[in-house]
């Protein structure tokens, strides 16, 4: 059984070399290490080129979804069995690898499952970096001390951070987008899978470290919403790809009855309440536009 590590990096050498350091030191090392250099203008390319036992794809700058895309059809043109997923900020514990294995093995899930690991925060204490929503039952884990006696949560979703992808869900559902550039090529892949009903599975004791995004909550209208506190810049891309991937995937009358109004109000909240900036305002709805219409790749945002 082959198993391949992946880690798509810009311009961030030190974190990189940790990242790397801490997969060659797991428990069950990977049989491969790639790493997909996406364009870096630091001294990433004269570091990877010193080192023999890294395979280096080197591309320009497609974003986390562009090198999300490139790790995963590389390693399943090498013929991995698995590529275990992550960016350069993902630092896996020592066993993380073996405990995902462990959790397949035990419960005869090779080729069957995704397993991935849980994105602990490294920036505070039993926090974890994204909520974990269980399936069916949508409780949703803000903690890991909140999950710590169960084995694995059943999810629908991941991110790219130590998820390990069997070449049976890529058979399936072929790659990640390259087009979403950054935001929610995670989210939409997972969703492939929710419609071949390929389960995903958390498993507690396999942990990475991740810094934890920084969301504001708010209630408008009797709606729960969440705000990622970005620049306008990211933010356009959160909008963007949230809406295309929910016109692919909701049901229509959903989409049109409830998330594309959700998405309205986030746009113009954040705009002008936020970002106190009519000018974000009309980048946002472009962005909304941009998603109707199935305008993708990386954009000139003015």
């Amino acid at each position: 059984m082959k198993i391949f590590a992946s880690v798509v990096t810009y311009n961030r050498l030190p974190l990189l070399k940790e990242c790397i350091d801490r997969l060659r030191k797991q428990t069950r090392k990977p049989d491969k290490i790639i790493v997909i250099n996406n364009g870096s203008t630091d001294n990433t390319l004269d570091w990877l080129q010193a080192q023999n036992d890294l395979m280096i794809v080197n591309q320009e700058n497609s974003g986390s979804s562009g090198g999300q895309y490139t790790a995963v059809k590389t390693a399943y043109e090498q013929g991995a069995d698995y590529v275990w997923l992550m960016d350069d900020d993902c630092m896996p514990e020592p066993d993380a690898l073996e405990q995902l294995l462990t959790f397949l093995e035990k419960h005869q899930l090779h080729g069957k499952a995704v397993v991935t690991c849980v994105p602990h925060s490294n920036q505070e204490d039993d926090k974890v970096c994204f909520p974990i929503s269980e399936y069916p039952s949508k409780r949703t884990y803000f903690r890991p001390s909140e999950i710590n006696n169960q084995e694995a949560i059943r999810s629908l979703f991941f991110g790219f951070l130590g998820v390990l992808l069997p070449k049976e869900a890529i058979q399936k559902t072929g790659y990640p987008n390259p087009h979403y550039f950054i935001r929610c090529d995670d989210a939409e892949y997972a969703l492939r899978l929710k419609k071949i009903n390929f389960p995903i599975y958390i498993v507690t004791k396999a942990i990475v470290r991740h810094p934890s995004p920084k969301h504001l909550q708010k209630k408008i209208l009797w709606i729960d919403l969440t705000f990622p506190i970005d620049d306008y810049h990211k933010m356009f891309y959160e909008l963007r790809n949230s809406i295309h991937t929910l016109k692919k995937h909701a049901h229509p009358l959903a989409f049109v009855g409830k998330y594309l109004p959700k998405y309205l109000l986030i746009a113009t909240y954040k705009a002008m309440k936020i970002d106190k900036s009519p000018k974000n305002l009309w980048i946002y709805l472009k962005a909304i536009f941009h998603g109707l219409t199935n305008r993708l790749g990386k954009v000139d945002i003015k």
